[in-house]
């Protein structure tokens, strides 16, 4: 699984990940994801053009605080 990487204004990567790569990664459907990022419930979740991406760092803060991705 190949990511995305941007670079921020501190030298510090972000990593991005797309719809594919996310319900890999979290074990969900894209249709669970996509029918949430809709709602705005994904956190990181930004527009790429044609495409939307998550950062992976606002994932993994949200699952580390919360134990969940989704909060209703």
């Amino acid at each position: 699984m190949q990511s995305k990487k941007k670079e921020t204004g501190s030298n510090i990567e972000c990593e991005y990940l797309n719809f594919s790569q996310l319900s890999q990664w979290l074990g969900v459907s894209q249709n669970f994801l996509r029918k949430h990022n809709d709602k705005g419930r994904i956190p990181g979740s930004i527009r790429m053009g044609a495409r939307w991406m998550f950062r992976k760092v606002s994932i993994e803060k949200q699952l580390l605080t919360h134990g969940q991705l989704l909060l209703e």
